[in-house]
C-alpha cells in the first residue's frame, strides 16, 4: 500500500572522486613545474660554483708559479727587476696563458699598489675585502653578472669573467691581496654543457613521469565522468519511473475512493429492497451477500482514508475512548449475529500518539474479523492494556474461533490472504488484516497474533 520511495541523488555536485582527480591533476602540474624550475636554478648555481672553484685554482696556480719563478712583486707591490717592455710582455703572457684580463695588488689598508690597467693606481678600495681575504688565507671567487662584465670588459665582447681575491705575500713578508679578473668563457662552456646534459636527462625523467601520471589521471577522469553520466542517467530514469508509479498509485487511490463512495448508495438501496422481501432462505442469503459487500466497501474506504492521511501528524489519542466507540458501533452487528462483545479497560485514560480515525479503523477490522470467526453464543473480548516498565500500551482482541495455525501466522497480514476456515460461510476479501498492519506501522505500533489464553481461538495485539 505504501508508495515506493526512490532516494534522491544530488547530481548538481561532482562526486568526491572526480574532485579528487582534478585536484591531483593540478597538483601534478604544479609539482612538475616547481621541480623543473628548481632544477634549472640548481644547474645555474652548480655551473657558477664549479666555475668559481676552477677560477680560484687557476688563479692560485698562476700567482704562486709566477711569484716563485720571477720574484715579480717587491715591497711596494711593483714588478721588480723588470722594465716596462718586460712588464708588458709578462702580462701579455698572463693574459694569453691564464686568461687574466686585469691584475690589482692591494696593501692592508686597501690601497691599490698595482693595476695593470692603471685606472685605480693609488686609490683606496673596500678594506673589508682585503682584511677578510688576508685573515682567512683562502681565495674567494665570484662570477660577475652580465651587466658588470659589459661595464668593465665590454671591449672583449661577450665573455664570462670571474673576480678572484687571493692572499699574497709581498716583499718584507707583509700580507696583501691580489685581485684578478679572469676570462673563463672557454672554461665555463664544457662545465655548462655537462651540467645542462645532466639537467636535460633529469628533466626527461621528470617529464616522462609527468606524462605517465597525467595520462593515468586523464583516463581516471574520463572513466569517472562516464560513470557519473551513467549514474545521472540512471537517476533520471529512476525519477521518471518513480513519478510514473506515483501517478499510477494516485490514480488507483482515486479510483478506489471514488468506487467505494459510489457503491454506498446502491448498497443502501439494495439493503432496503432486501429488507422488504418476505422472510425466507432467499432473503437470508441476499442479506449475507449485502453484508459482505458492505464490508468490502468499508475496507476500500478505510484504505482511501489511510492513503489520504499519510502526511497527517499523530496526536494524543485515548485508547479507552477508541475502544469504547468501536465496541458501541459494532455491538448491534454482534447481537444480530448472535454474538456479544466485552470491553475491559482501565478507569483512566491510556494515551498514545497516533491518528485517531486510522486507529479506529484498525480496531474495527480486528473486531469484525473476530465476529466472523467466533461461533454463535460466544463473546469477543476487547482489552485495553496500560503500559508497564517493560511494555507499552496495547489493544487486544480475542475470539473463540478455530484460531490461526502457527505456520500461517506470518501470512495472515498479507493482502488478499484467506484462511481455510470461514465463519458460517462468510467469505472476506482478505484486506482487513493487511489494513491493520499498515495502520499499526504508520502509527509507530506493531501487530501480532497468538493463541487465545482461555481456550481455542486467536488473540490479536496492537502494541505501542
Amino acid at each position: 500500500m505504501a508508495e515506493p520511495d526512490v532516494p534522491p541523488l544530488d547530481v548538481a555536485e561532482p562526486e568526491p572522486g572526480l574532485r579528487r582527480d582534478r585536484l591531483l591533476l593540478i597538483l601534478l602540474v604544479v609539482v612538475t613545474t616547481l621541480a623543473l624550475g628548481g632544477g634549472w636554478l640548481g644547474q645555474q648555481a652548480l655551473v657558477r660554483d664549479m666555475t668559481e672553484a676552477f677560477a680560484e685554482q687557476r688563479a692560485l696556480d698562476f700567482t704562486e708559479a709566477t711569484a716563485d719563478a720571477l720574484n715579480l712583486i717587491d715591497a711596494q707591490g711593483r714588478l721588480a727587476d723588470l722594465d716596462e717592455p718586460e712588464r708588458a710582455a709578462v702580462f701579455a703572457y698572463a693574459q694569453k696563458a691564464a686568461h687574466i684580463l686585469r691584475l690589482l695588488v692591494l696593501d692592508q689598508q686597501g690601497k691599490v699598489l698595482l693595476d695593470t690597467d692603471g685606472e685605480s693606481l693609488g686609490q683606496t678600495v673596500d678594506q673589508m675585502v682585503v682584511v677578510g681575504t688576508a685573515r682567512s688565507g683562502t681565495p674567494h671567487a665570484r662570477l660577475l653578472s652580465p651587466k658588470q662584465t659589459a661595464a668593465a670588459f665590454g671591449a672583449y665582447g661577450a665573455i664570462e669573467v670571474a673576480e678572484i681575491h687571493m692572499p699574497l705575500v709581498v716583499g718584507g713578508g707583509r700580507t696583501s691581496v691580489a685581485e684578478l679578473y679572469l676570462d673563463v668563457t672557454d672554461d665555463i662552456r664544457p662545465i655548462r654543457a655537462g651540467v645542462q646534459q645532466a639537467f636535460a636527462a633529469a628533466a626527461a625523467v621528470v617529464l616522462a613521469g609527468f606524462a605517465l601520471n597525467f595520462a593515468i589521471l586523464l583516463r581516471s577522469l574520463r572513466v569517472r565522468r562516464q560513470r557519473y553520466a551513467q549514474l545521472a542517467d540512471l537517476h533520471r530514469q529512476a525519477e521518471e519511473a518513480r513519478a510514473a508509479v506515483a501517478a499510477m498509485l494516485a490514480q488507483q487511490r482515486r479510483f478506489t475512493a471514488n468506487a467505494a463512495h459510489e457503491l454506498r448508495t446502491p448498497l443502501a438501496v439494495l439493503r432496503a429492497r432486501v429488507a422488504e422481501m418476505a422472510a425466507g432462505q432467499a432473503r437470508a442469503i441476499l442479506d449475507g451477500d449485502v453484508v459482505r459487500l458492505a464490508r468490502v466497501v468499508d475496507q476500500l474506504l478505510a484504505i482511501a482514508r489511510l492513503e489520504a492521511g499519510q502526511g497527517m501528524a499523530p496526536e494524543a489519542v485515548d485508547l479507552c475512548a477508541v475502544a469504547r466507540d468501536t465496541v458501541a458501533g459494532l455491538f448491534p452487528l454482534a447481537l444480530k449475529a448472535g454474538r456479544s462483545i466485552e470491553l475491559t479497560a482501565p478507569a483512566g485514560a491510556v494515551m498514545v500518539q497516533a491518528q485517531p480515525h486510522a486507529l479506529g479503523d484498525a480496531l474495527r477490522n480486528l473486531v469484525e474479523n473476530a465476529l466472523r470467526f467466533t461461533p454463535p453464543g460466544s463473546t469477543v473480548a476487547v482489552t485495553v492494556e496500560e503500559g508497564t516498565a517493560i511494555a507499552g500500551p496495547a489493544l487486544v482482541v480475542r475470539d473463540h474461533g478455530p484460531g490461526i495455525p502457527e505456520g500461517q501466522r506470518s501470512q495472515v497480514f498479507e493482502p488478499f490472504w484467506r484462511g481455510a476456515g470461514q465463519g458460517e460461510g462468510e467469505g472476506g476479501a482478505g484486506l482487513g488484516l493487511a489494513i491493520v498492519r499498515e495502520i499499526a506501522a504508520r502509527n509507530g505500533a506493531s501487530v501480532s497474533v497468538g493463541d487465545c489464553p482461555d481456550g481455542p481461538g486467536a488473540a490479536f495485539r496492537i502494541a505501542f
